[in-house]
């Protein structure tokens, strides 16, 4: 299948009316499974699915976006369809358990991480079994921490989820910047800088003089209340216009079709991906996804386009394939 095919295939996809209608939608993105030399073995898409909840500091209806599920390039409308639905079925359990309380309290909060569940576990005593005889391990009950504000508790029990959520929402939304430090994570957005400060749990926000105009701790430290910073910057709802699985789509939305790939003889030994279009074979297309580069080629062989460098963006490739550029 392509992107149109499955977009096609999708659209057939609905809700009856009931209380599951959550005003879904679906995200596709190009995939690709690479070996550890960084050859492709297979080609494929990510699907995910969007839906309309309340959020769950606000409580302001917002977009929340499920798990990106992968599926081959070859899988058949029913594979497609079983996996829309476990896409749909893990979004419901996650909700329900979000929504289910025992005295106002949420006992089975999905954001908790591992280190949160191993906490209020009861840890088991190591026992070396006899063959012979059934022996039971005695429980070893777990002291009870200080009293802390339900704040505070909260935050301590989802912070590491706060921290997959930020990280996965900036590393699909950001340009990375690498700085030699591997417990902070920048990213650059227009003119400023997200850093990402992972062992102390925490989040600067700073303009392009370095100076930080805003950070995020403690209970602070959330999605949410990122969202809310970039928004206030107008910053909410960019994107990593230089992503290369980006870059893919558009070509294979502009009609293109990947047919092979070709490693130039140059020292570098680039990976050269080459698109075809059935509909126009007066010209192909070049695309470098770790150069980051894509070239026009007519039946010539002659290069009549090419964005490359700072250019090599979402709107410039656009241009390019439309002509325009």
């Amino acid at each position: 299948m392509n992107i149109q095919e499955i977009k096609e295939t999708l659209t057939r996809v609905s809700f009856a009316d009931s209380n599951l209608n959550m005003g879904w939608e679906w995200d596709i993105r190009v995939s690709k499974i690479y070996d550890d030399n960084g050859t492709t073995l297979e080609k494929g898409y990510v699907i995910r699915t969007t839906f309309m909840r309340p959020d769950i500091l606000t409580g302001e209806i917002d977009k929340g976006y499920g798990r990106w599920m992968y599926i081959p390039e070859n899988i058949t409308t029913d594979g497609l369809v079983k996996t829309a639905w476990v896409c749909a079925e893990l979004i419901v359990k996650h909700e329900l358990m979000e929504a289910f309380l025992y005295d106002n309290k949420k006992i089975f909060d999905p954001h908790k991480s591992l280190k949160d569940l191993q906490h209020n576990a009861t840890d088991v005593k190591k026992v070396v079994v006899d063959p012979d005889k059934v022996i039971k391990s005695e429980p070893i009950l777990v002291k009870e921490g200080s009293t802390k504000s339900s704040e505070e508790v909260f935050h301590k029990q989802n912070v590491g989820n706060h921290i997959q959520e930020i990280k996965g929402f900036l590393d699909v939304t950001y340009k990375k910047v690498n700085i030699r430090n591997e417990n902070v994570k920048r990213y650059a957005a227009k003119m400023f800088i997200i850093d990402l400060h992972l062992a102390k749990n925490g989040l600067t926000f700073s303009d392009s003089n370095g100076a930080i105009l805003e950070s995020l701790t403690g209970p602070e430290y959330t999605l949410s209340k990122l969202k809310e910073i970039l928004d206030k910057y107008e910053l909410l709802g960019l994107e990593n216009s230089d992503d290369p699985g980006l870059i893919n789509e558009i070509i294979i939305e502009s009609g293109y079709t990947e047919v092979n790939k070709h490693i130039t003889k140059n020292e570098n030994d680039l990976n050269i991906w080459k698109y075809i279009n059935p509909k126009n074979s007066s010209r192909y297309i070049l695309h470098s996804e770790t150069n980051k580069f894509i070239s026009m080629v007519n039946k010539n062989n002659d290069i009549i386009g090419t964005v490359e460098d700072g250019e090599y963006n979402y709107d410039n490739v656009k241009k390019l394939l439309s002509g325009t550029k």
